[in-house]
């Protein structure tokens, strides 16, 4: 395996790990279907096999890892199909935790949420795809928060960490032909979740991943007449 990783101080290795391979798989410095080596790792790490092992079992509970028997760990990779499932499910319960957000949200949790599309404008000027996908993780990750409801937040975690992942590694900000609607398309959700009104807040979240489905199917009927 390639060298990705610095040397780890912390004495909480295992967790330490799993974020720092998480976040690798999320920038697409590991690819999907890439197979992830305990022992390479160990050596990387310069730490025992047994917090490598610990963290792989901590990103396969996420979704993040899959261990096949006799095969190891390789990282989870999606279908065409698996993402289209995924988008019908991420509909309902980001519709559901935009809803619960935007009766609670704060006002510091509104400044929070401005400044990562004010982020994601920046970042789509520059052209710096990696702040740009981090800035719209950690942009939906908050209202997930905002929801408070723990169970909705892990199964949103779940649900959507393989999903990102999938995003990062097929370079989805490099192939948009206009970087500005990034930031666009999360100011209508933030407008909609910092108004107070739920129902709007649901209806916008559905709004927009029914247009990203449709832009999905038309990208695939594209594809598939050439």
């Amino acid at each position: 395996m390639r060298e990705l990783f610095a040397q780890l101080e912390s004495a909480t290795l295992s967790d330490r790990i799993a974020l720092l391979i998480e976040e690798a798989i999320l920038n697409g410095s590991i690819k999907p279907g890439e197979r992830v080596n305990t022992d390479a790792l160990a050596r990387q790490f310069k730490v025992s096999h047994i917090p490598v092992r610990e963290a792989l079992k901590q990103l396969e509970v996420v979704g993040l890892i899959e261990t096949e028997p006799n095969r190891g760990a390789r990282v989870v990779e999606l279908s065409e199909d698996d993402v289209d499932h995924i988008f019908l499910v991420r509909k309902a319960l980001e519709g559901l935790a935009a809803s619960l957000a935007a009766a609670r949200i704060t006002k510091a949790g509104k400044m929070q949420l401005q400044e990562l599309v004010d982020q994601m404008s920046a970042s789509s000027k520059s052209k710096d795809f990696i702040k740009m996908f981090q800035a719209d993780v950690r942009f939906h990750q908050t209202i997930w928060e905002f929801s408070g409801n723990p169970f909705l937040v892990k199964s949103l975690t779940n649900l959507l960490l393989p999903y990102f992942g999938y995003v990062a590694t097929r370079g989805y900000y490099r192939h948009r032909a206009k970087l500005s609607y990034v930031p666009k398309v999360h100011q209508e959700v933030l407008d909609a979740v910092i108004s107070g009104d739920s129902q709007r807040a649901q209806q916008v979240i559905a709004d927009v991943h029914n247009r990203s489905i449709q832009a999905r199917m038309k990208e695939r009927a594209k594809s598939t007449k050439h």
